[in-house]
């Protein structure tokens, strides 16, 4: 399953967040081993997972994603990751123009453009563990 198919497959995920009243303003697909279009990250950014916790969010987010996708469609997220200000992962070049999926008028898109060359792991990267791991 490649990522258009893979977003096509999340927007029931998308439309029901935003049916409970919890949109996300942006979402991106980046794979978990680049180049190897078998499993993906979620990354989703909203202004509402900036005002809870983010066990709080994840929960809410894997319960709507557990409620509106098939196994096969779950086994393509290995994760999904917060984007919350002040997180580790809040430097990422989050949905530039080129990016994987994004969301427009609360829809999930595929784009068919080839995603940028990533850096090696680790590389411009802020260590997963550091003092600001809190949520």
């Amino acid at each position: 399953m490649d990522r258009a198919e893979l977003a096509n497959k999340l927007q029931p995920f998308i439309e029901e967040c935003a049916k409970r009243q919890k949109p996300l303003e942006k979402a991106c697909l980046e794979e978990f081993i680049s180049g190897d279009p078998t499993s993906y990250f979620l990354l989703v950014k909203s202004d509402w997972i900036d005002k809870v916790s983010s066990s709080e969010s994840l929960e809410f987010l894997f319960d709507v994603l557990w409620d509106t996708t098939v196994v096969e469609t779950r086994e393509k997220i290995f994760t999904i990751l917060l984007i919350k200000p002040g997180s580790q992962f809040a430097h990422l070049p989050f949905m530039a123009e080129n990016s994987i999926i994004g969301i427009k008028q609360n829809t999930l898109t595929g784009h068919s453009k080839s995603a940028p060359k990533q850096p090696a792991f680790g590389e411009g990267r802020t260590p997963l563990l550091s003092d600001n791991t809190r949520g």
